[in-house]
């Protein structure tokens, strides 16, 4: 008996926090910082909900389907997580960026 699952761990970047003395040169910090990380964790949490919805509940991909948002020195990332014994890793992808890109 063969267990073949596939599984991806996609990792896109949300955005990046602007932090006084900490920027690159040239950067403009035009938008507070409490201001933008709060858009950023309001967003973060409309997507993970959605996601876990179209993906998990709507299209059923997978038995493991976790959407989360992450900060890493300051860079906003969004992480989606499958795993399926029905589809291939790239069919994957392809749905986790084209619920993405729906967000646009």
């Amino acid at each position: 008996h063969s267990d073949t699952n596939s599984a991806i761990f996609g990792i896109y970047q949300i955005g990046q926090s602007c932090f006084p003395g900490k920027r690159a040169a040239g950067e403009e910090c035009s938008t507070p910082l409490l201001q933008r990380n709060l858009r950023q964790s309001l967003t973060s949490l409309i997507i993970k909900t959605a996601c876990f919805e179209q993906l998990r509940t709507k299209e059923q991909l997978g038995y493991i389907v976790a959407c989360r948002a992450h900060t890493l020195q300051n860079v906003g990332s969004f992480h989606v997580i499958i795993e399926s014994a029905l589809y291939n890793a790239s069919y994957l992808t392809d749905r986790a960026e084209a619920f993405l890109t729906s967000f646009g």
